[in-house]
């Protein structure tokens, strides 16, 4: 999380909706993440919900990058 303060990154905006990168949305996906690697995976929706989370975080990555 710190990491992506550092490049300005403090959300995410999805359509209408603003997600706001903290520390109980780094937790959940660490979560998800740990249940993955453990053999839990009956939580269908979470993963969606953090896949399309992770693209967005990943596309202001790109473009903080790019801005160099």
């Amino acid at each position: 999380m710190k990491i992506l303060h550092h490049m300005n990154i403090h959300s995410i905006t999805k359509g209408s909706q603003t997600v706001i990168i903290d520390k109980q949305m780094i937790q959940e996906l660490v979560g998800l993440r740990n249940k993955t690697f453990h053999g839990n995976k009956n939580d269908d929706d979470s993963y969606k919900k953090a896949v399309e989370n992770l693209l967005y975080i990943d596309e202001k990555i790109l473009s903080y990058i790019g801005s160099f």
